[in-house]
């Protein structure tokens, strides 16, 4: 899968706490992507390499950084964002995470809406939106972008908002469970997802009741 152990990571920490704290004790991980999951991650790749060198043209070494490997140790969070740009002094004003689409759910998506609680509607879009929460804690800044790229016509799609406390607080409680399941030795319980699950690389290991591999 290619995921980093022994820490937390963005793109998945909305999902499911038990295959959360699987990674963050370190369980092994058996690749589960099925050859077309493979095919669809490797576009992702090949656009973002595309958009890679429309980011560093426009914007230059000293406003962009490209792939930035971030970390938060107190929490032992850690990902990669895919783009930080920045402002004249240096510091870090917006995260810009690149996604790629079909044309069927591009004209679907809807522009994510965070409540006043924390909460994320529509509720496909919680998970997205965690990643970037994370990113902008873990690179200071207060700004997020989601920039989607339909992959059969190459038209773009961006949802933008700003660092919100209540959403923070939802992915601290989280990782703050966790943590105590670390130290108990008490496994959260699984969340059984009938898309996530069958390629999870600790599917092996939990066997969710009512998901076929």
């Amino acid at each position: 899968s290619g995921r980093r152990s022994l820490i937390y990571s963005p793109s998945s920490l909305a999902r499911c706490g038990l295959a959360a704290y699987f990674n963050r004790i370190g369980i092994e991980q058996r690749g589960r992507l099925k050859p077309a999951t493979r095919l669809l991650f490797d576009t992702g790749h090949a656009v973002q390499w595309q958009y890679n060198n429309y980011f560093a043209r426009m914007f230059g070494a000293e406003e962009v950084l490209l792939n930035a490997d971030l970390e938060l140790d107190v929490l032992h969070l850690a990902g990669e964002a895919d783009f930080i740009l920045l402002h004249p002094e240096g510091k870090a004003r917006r995260v810009v995470d690149l996604k790629t689409i079909n044309t069927a759910n591009f004209d679907r998506l809807r522009s994510p809406t965070i409540l006043k609680n924390g909460n994320v509607t529509p509720s496909d879009m919680k998970s997205y939106v965690w990643q970037l929460h994370c990113y902008m804690a873990m690179a200071d800044a207060t700004q997020a972008t989601l920039y989607y790229v339909n992959k059969n016509n190459s038209r773009p799609k961006e949802f933008s908002f700003v660092f919100h406390r209540k959403v923070w607080d939802q992915i601290w409680a989280k990782i703050a469970a966790t943590e105590h399941a670390v130290e108990t030795g008490i496994a959260p319980p699984a969340e059984p997802n009938k898309f996530y699950c069958p390629e999870c690389p600790f599917f092996w290991h939990c066997k969710p009741p009512g998901v076929r591999p």
